[in-house]
């Protein structure tokens, strides 16, 4: 299914940001945590459509297997990642974007919302790159929405190894607005990320040994 390049599906136009900091450079190469859906509100289907491919990771399974339909150069793997490599109960709130394994945000967003509960096998960021990512590949990018668990997926990384050039965090706690990045941003700056802008929603940093085109 075509979409027009050029129109901008992040709800806050972060595939715009993106484009913007890494420039016209094509192609290119993705990891995208709590990808959701292949089209609505997605950061990654203006680059998918541009050419590019990458890594696309799911928990909830029928949502996975649609990006794979919608997808078929990308990998899409019907995970979840965190900071320890275990299965865990995953909190579905159908029909949103808001699925997680955060019990008070679950508790506070299913209000009069359909649920379901299911195991999902977690495995560590790193894990997940060694499983899918050749040493050679670099990573232009890599965007993360997984409804206040940005902590632990963080956590789980392998900076040395595997290095994107760009990191798009989601920053609030969903539907309040309220910033959560604090309980996080020392693991990214530690990393020798630099924070190069936000959308009050996001926060967008850069590595500081391979800077972008746009991110100087």
């Amino acid at each position: 299914m075509a979409h027009e390049l050029g129109h901008w599906h992040g709800q806050f136009e972060e595939d715009r940001v993106l484009r913007e900091i890494l420039g016209p450079e094509n192609p290119g190469f993705y990891i995208d945590i709590g990808a959701c859906e292949p089209v609505h509100d997605s950061i990654t289907i203006h680059f998918y459509e541009s050419g590019w491919h990458g890594i696309n990771v799911e928990p909830v399974p029928f949502l996975a297997d649609t990006i794979r339909k919608e997808r078929p150069r990308d990998t899409t793997v019907s995970c979840a990642v965190s900071d320890v490599d275990e299965t865990r109960i995953f909190n579905c709130i159908l029909g949103t974007q808001l699925s997680t394994f955060h019990e008070v945000n679950f508790r506070n967003l299913s209000i009069d919302r359909e649920t379901m509960q299911f195991p999902v096998k977690c495995l560590t960021l790193a894990q997940l790159c060694q499983m899918h990512v050749s040493r050679d590949q670099r990573i232009d990018f890599l965007k993360i929405d997984v409804e206040n668990w940005e902590r632990q997926v963080l956590a789980g990384a392998d900076w040395q190894t595997y290095r994107p050039r760009v990191l798009l965090i989601e920053a609030a706690v969903p539907c309040t607005g309220f910033p959560n990045w604090e309980e996080w941003e020392h693991l990214v700056l530690e990393a020798e990320y630099d924070f190069l802008r936000t959308d009050d929603f996001n926060r967008f940093y850069v590595d500081r040994h391979n800077v972008p085109i746009g991110g100087s």
